[in-house]
């Protein structure tokens, strides 16, 4: 987790562990025109890069992904101590990331391929579609999965030919900043522009000025900033797409297999701390086997390791949920406990902040 502090010209973002609070790293919040020098440079980059034949980009990133591997316990590490995730959630990130590279790598030459269509009307006209990269793509992306949605959300992009700058989540920005620095270290090493991938760091402005720069925007968060972004990219009429929140429910009937249904239910909801997007917020259980599906729950939910899993010489500890990253949101999560109570709802287990924070605050 992240706080600001008072810097002269700049600023400076601190990044703090969110299970122990400890300081971690610091990064400096890039200026608007800085934003704007940067995908100047992906454009720079950009006009090397898209007319490299598809077959090398799959080359540079394969090569890549050999990099990531040679890096992963460092990036693994980093994950934990940054984000707050139990390590198999770490793996489970670096693991995404070198498959995306496989895929696109593999298959990109596929999706690219110029292909014929024939027109509804005007059937004896003949129409190819060819696919042409835009230019640099702008991405601003959340805290909660802070290697995929930044790193592994930029491959797709740079298959295609297209240069990318990020703008990482100000409370995550040290994952994306080191897994730019090894990706750029392989194109580095395959002769390839290093600005076809960038990262920015700083808040809402530093968004906003890449919005005003990009040629696409590519947006993961909230609904309410979602229409914020959407909004500004309107202006120059430049693509924007959008990956929102929502709420999302689980059906329990009476005919499914409740020890499996009370497994996904618990890993659904408290994976990532909950900090998902597809997360299981509620459930509706026909009556029954309500009872039945309601003990099998909280058992299993009591039986969950919570902590920090940040590796320490000569232990080897384990956990199942992590800490949550952002302050606000277990303040959010404590109001609608409290909200939850206030109506008539019965706390079965838990329903409190961890005893090693209860009195902290960030």
């Amino acid at each position: 987790m992240a706080q600001q502090m008072s810097a002269d010209p700049r600023q400076v973002i601190e990044v703090h562990s969110p299970a122990t609070l400890e300081k971690i790293g610091e990064v400096t919040v890039n200026t608007p025109e800085e934003v704007r020098a940067a995908v100047q440079k992906g454009r720079e980059a950009f006009k090397i890069w898209s007319n490299t034949d598809i077959r090398r980009r799959a080359e540079v990133l394969l090569s890549a992904r050999d990099y990531v591997l040679a890096h992963q316990e460092e990036l693994i590490d980093l994950i934990c101590r940054e984000n707050g995730k139990p390590r198999i959630e770490a793996v489970v990130e670096l693991t995404y990331l070198c498959d995306v590279l496989t895929f696109y790598a593999k298959q990109g030459q596929r999706f690219l391929k110029p292909h014929k269509i024939t027109p509804h009307l005007l059937r004896n006209k003949k129409v190819t579609v060819h696919y042409q990269p835009r230019g640099v793509i702008g991405m601003i992306t959340p805290w909660n999965f802070p290697l995929i949605l930044t790193i592994g959300e930029s491959i797709p992009a740079l298959a295609a030919g297209n240069a990318v700058v990020i703008k990482p989540s100000e409370w995550t920005p040290l994952i994306a900043v080191r897994g730019a620095e090894i990706m750029r270290e392989a194109f580095q090493a395959q002769g390839v522009p290093v600005d076809i991938l960038q990262v920015v760091n700083g808040r809402g402005d530093t968004g906003g000025a890449l919005i005003d720069e990009a040629d696409m925007i590519a947006f993961t968060g909230s609904v309410r900033t979602g229409k914020l972004v959407a909004e500004r990219g309107a202006r120059r009429l430049i693509p924007v797409s959008l990956e929102l929140g929502g709420k999302d429910p689980m059906i329990v009937l009476r005919d499914a297999d409740i020890e499996r249904a009370a497994n996904a239910a618990v890993w659904g909801a408290f994976t990532n701390s909950g900090q998902v997007c597809i997360s299981v917020e509620r459930v509706y259980v026909e009556e029954q086997v309500a009872d039945d599906f309601t003990r099998r729950v909280v058992e299993k939910t009591k039986a969950l390791r919570q902590g920090s899993d940040v590796s320490e010489a000569g232990t080897d500890r384990r956990v199942d949920v992590g800490a949550m990253t952002f302050p606000k949101q277990i303040e959010t999560v404590e109001e609608h406990v409290a909200d939850a109570r206030a109506h008539g709802a019965t706390i079965l287990t838990g329903g409190t902040r961890s005893a090693d924070h209860a009195s902290q605050k960030c």
